[in-house]
C-alpha cells in the first residue's frame, strides 16, 4: 500500500519532469486461513485507495466463483462479463479464488472466468483486483495461468493469529460492549483458545467473533430468566454464560446405570 502510494504521488512529479513512466498493476492475491481478515483489509484497502486517489471510486464489489461461473460452456464468459461492467472503477475482491481452477466436471467453466478477469485487468486500468483463499491452494491457483501470474504481482501472506493476540481480541470485544470477563470465564477462555487453534479448520478471528456473540446471548438469556440484577450481574460475563462450560459442568457425573 505504501509502495502504491509513493508511486500515485510521484506520478505527476515525473510526468513534470519530461518521464513517460507507465503505471504499475496493483492487483493483489492474499493468502490465509479464514478468518485473518482478507476481507477487512481489501475494504480498507479500498478507501486509502479511493482517499489517495489511486481510484476514482470507493465501490468493492465482493464475489466468489458462484457469481462468475454458469451452468454451461459459453454462459460463463457472458456472466463474468456483466458482472465486472459493473465496476468502472474501484476494487474487485474475489474470495476463495481458487475454486475457479478446480478440476472436474465444471472447470472449464473456472477457466472461462479466469480468462475474462486475466483480459480485464489489461483493460480496467482504475480497479484494482483482489484475489484470496488458502496459502497452498492460492499459490496453486496462482501459477496455474501464466496470465495470472504477471498481473497479480503482489502477493501478501496472513499469518494465523496467536494465542496472546486472539485473547486480546476476545477481551477488546467483550470490553468495548461494556462486560468484564471473571477469572473463571478468562481462563477457561486462554485455555480453549490454545487447544482449539492447533485445529485444521480454526477460524482465527471469526471464531473469537462466534465465540464472545455465543456467550452475550447465553448472558443475556439467563438475566431475563432471573428477572433480578444489579450492575455486576448486567456486566459480567460467568461460567453460566459459556456454553461449553456450562456443558462441561453437566458432563461431570459419572456414566453408569443411573449413577
Amino acid at each position: 500500500v505504501t509502495r502504491a502510494i509513493s508511486h500515485h504521488r510521484m506520478s505527476d512529479i515525473y510526468k513534470k519532469n519530461g518521464m513517460n513512466v507507465s503505471k504499475p498493476s496493483y492487483n493483489m492475491a492474499f493468502f490465509g486461513n479464514p478468518g485473518t481478515a482478507k476481507t477487512t483489509c481489501a475494504r480498507l484497502i479500498g478507501k486509502i485507495f479511493y482517499k489517495e486517489g489511486i481510484i476514482k471510486s470507493p465501490k468493492m464489489m465482493e464475489i466468489t466463483r458462484e457469481n462468475l461461473c454458469g451452468g454451461y460452456v459459453g454462459q460463463t464468459a457472458i456472466k463474468t462479463k456483466e458482472l465486472l461492467n459493473e465496476v468502472k472503477s474501484g476494487v474487485i475482491f474475489i474470495d476463495e479464488a481458487y475454486s475457479l481452477s478446480y478440476s472436474g466436471n465444471s472447470g472449464d467453466y473456472g477457466n472461462e472466468a479466469i480468462n475474462e478477469l486475466v483480459a480485464a485487468m489489461d483493460s480496467r486500468k482504475d480497479v484494482v483486483f483482489i484475489f484470496a483463499g488458502y496459502k497452498n491452494e492460492m499459490r496453486r491457483f496462482i501459477e496455474s495461468n501464466p496470465g495470472l501470474s504477471s498481473r497479480v504481482p503482489n502477493n501478501i501472506e496472513f499469518s494465523d493469529y496467536t494465542k496472546e493476540e486472539l485473547m486480546t481480541m476476545l477481551t477488546d470485544k467483550f470490553n468495548t460492549q461494556g462486560f468484564v470477563l471473571d477469572d473463571k470465564v478468562s481462563e477457561y477462555f486462554s485455555d480453549k483458545i490454545e487447544n482449539d487453534m492447533n485445529d485444521s479448520h480454526f477460524g482465527n478471528g471469526r471464531y473469537i467473533r462466534t465465540m464472545v456473540e455465543q456467550s452475550i446471548l447465553e448472558h443475556s438469556v439467563r438475566l431475563n430468566i432471573k428477572g433480578e440484577y444489579n450492575i455486576k450481574d448486567i456486566n459480567t460475563i460467568t461460567e453460566e454464560d459459556v456454553p461449553d462450560m456450562v456443558k462441561l459442568a453437566k458432563d461431570k457425573s459419572p456414566v453408569g446405570f443411573g449413577l
